[in-house]
């Protein structure tokens, strides 16, 4: 009945239910590059239909396996070079007849044991090398025959001109940095640094394990000692998707696994924004939801006292904490996100938000995405930053800010917070268009960040339609603007660009009180406490004697002065 319904209401239904599995074989076909493509589109129902999506799961985890007795040769001689042969004869005995408990595009893994405990063994897929080498040619070949493909100027803005490449940004770079990314998965011994060094940041008792909402994020343990080039052992965890497929091809994800998608979210966030070092493979095959480890009690509401505590007006708000633990799987694909990057990414988040194209604009740059040349040639830059605006009005919808406790105009006003609906995946398909005119760059980080965020915010709107990505990210780059801790020039000058009053031109302690009561606001803190966090850094204790400064300034002028008005 409802595959009927969902017929009768979309007559393309029926048409993308018959082309969904054809697609998904058409991928496996093809070899792993493609397959990687098809495991993120099967995370993003809402760009390429839910009856297409849920066919591509399959690829996350459910491929064909390949024979058991060469995964068992295989397994014989890559353990034959392994440190501790005790172990790794233990764990050959355990696997004796043991069918694949799942399959992906790079290789399948099974559950084996050692001693009194359960593994699991991920056996690389032969000859994914060499297919992965076919893949990265032919994909070459076609970018450098788009690259010398040419149109007349005026199909791209350059009236001017007689002819221009079809495509200005850089293919063939980016085709050599999708394929050296896959070629990085296929390095289990770069996967096993990976998840050591991923564990010490995020996992249990990790740097920033505390920056994770309760009850954090759980990394399986690594056995290094059975690891090897193909072959990687760690801790057995069951878990379960986050995402699930109905029987009529409807995602939906539980009531109960909401918030571990909130977490996601927000260590996605931590990552990109913050550390700098980002797991970019987030799919709903790499994310999963798992036990409490077993070092974590389940969490419970406290004591008398400690229930006391938590209704006094002035005590954060405590948000539910979920019952389950989120689990990372698969982390062959770890980034480094520049400095420069992440503190770009913060500015923009904030101008954005106010509308400050030109800003913006200008920050593309310092994103590493545009040549100098674009930013260099006025009359360049300021078509880019109409074409950014127009882009914008594709991807933000700022009618939607007066639900969000204020007038359409974005931005902040006596603390109250306006944000606009942003859709990350339009905002993308909007970049893309624009790649082609401007010379685009893709470096290292864009595409597999940008991937990442796609597919939590895919996660996000299957649990909740309205999910408004930027609420997320808004508060998060605010809070980091407002302490830079590490006394960022970049930060610093935003910070006083944003804390400026447009008509008088200088720094306005109004304007940074509002700032303050924003962060305080969208992070369910006291706004004393937002700034008493910012006091404590030295970039905010140099903001704050800037605007008191500024303050004392305009108080002790002339009064002639003060009423005209003017720059402090």
């Amino acid at each position: 009945a409802g595959v009927a319904a969902a017929a009768a209401a979309d007559p393309w239904a029926e048409w993308r239910t018959g082309l969904a599995p054809r697609l998904a074989d058409a991928l496996v076909a093809m070899g792993p590059s493609y397959i990687k493509f098809g495991q993120s589109l099967a995370s993003r129902p809402d760009l390429v239909s839910s009856q297409i999506a849920s066919e591509l799961v399959r690829l996350q985890d459910n491929l064909p396996p390949f024979d058991s007795r060469l995964a068992r040769r295989i397994l014989e001689c890559e353990l034959s070079r392994v440190e501790d042969q005790e172990a790794a004869n233990e764990l050959l005995t355990s696997l004796v007849d043991v069918e694949p408990i799942a399959a992906a595009s790079l290789g399948q893994v099974y559950k084996g044991r050692i001693g009194e405990r359960f593994v699991a063994v991920k056996l690389q897929r032969p000859n994914v090398r060499r297919a992965a080498a076919s893949d990265a040619a032919l994909l070459k070949l076609l970018a450098r025959g788009v690259r010398g493909l040419q149109v007349p100027g005026w199909l791209v803005g350059s009236p001017g001109v007689p002819w221009e490449p079809l495509v200005r940004a850089d293919l063939v770079g980016a085709v050599d940095e999708f394929c050296s990314r896959l070629f990085e998965e296929l390095d289990y011994v770069r996967e096993a640094n990976n998840i050591e060094r991923f564990s010490k940041l995020y996992g249990a008792g990790g740097v920033h394990a505390a920056d994770i909402p309760a009850p954090g994020v759980r990394v399986p343990r690594l056995e290094r000692r059975l690891c090897s080039r193909r072959v990687l052992v760690m801790e057995w965890v069951d878990g379960t998707r986050l995402v699930t497929m109905t029987p009529d091809g409807c995602a939906i994800v539980g009531e109960e696994d909401a918030p571990l998608v909130r977490i996601g979210l927000k260590a996605t966030l931590l990552q990109l924004l913050e550390t700098g070092v980002m797991h970019t493979d987030p799919h709903g095959g790499n994310l999963l939801r798992g036990p409490l480890a077993p070092q974590q009690p389940p969490p419970s509401s406290g004591g008398p006292v400690a229930r006391l505590l938590r209704l006094l007006p002035w005590r954060r708000k405590q948000p539910e904490v979920a019952r389950h633990q989120l689990l990372y799987l698969d982390f062959g694909l770890i980034a480094d996100v520049p400095l420069q990057v992440r503190d770009g990414l913060v500015c923009a988040v904030m101008y954005i938000v106010q509308r400050r194209w030109g800003r913006v604009a200008s920050l593309f740059n310092r994103l590493m995405l545009l040549p100098d040349w674009v930013l260099e040639d006025a009359d360049t830059l300021r078509r880019f930053t109409a074409d950014l605006e127009a882009a914008a009005d594709s991807a933000l919808d700022f009618g939607d800010a007066d639900a969000e406790g204020g007038a359409a105009g974005g931005g902040i006003g006596g603390g109250a917070v306006r944000l606009p609906q942003l859709r990350f995946a339009a905002l993308l398909e909007q970049l893309a268009l624009l790649a082609p005119r401007y010379a685009f760059r893709l470096p290292p980080y864009f595409l597999n960040n940008a991937r990442a965020l796609g597919c939590l915010e895919g996660m996000a709107r299957v649990a909740d339609p309205d999910f408004n990505i930027l609420r997320e990210m808004y508060p998060f780059a605010l809070n980091k603007l407002l302490l830079n801790r590490a006394d960022s020039p970049v930060l610093r000058s935003t910070i006083r660009d944003l804390v400026r009053d447009e008509q008088t031109g200088r720094l306005s302690g109004r304007v940074a009180l509002d700032l303050a009561s924003a962060a305080a606001t969208l992070q369910g803190l006291p706004r004393r406490a937002v700034l008493a966090d910012a006091l404590r850094t030295p970039g905010g204790r140099a903001l704050a004697r800037e605007v008191l400064l500024d303050e004392l300034k305009h108080i002790f002028r002339p009064r002639s002065q003060r009423d005209h008005g003017g720059a402090g």
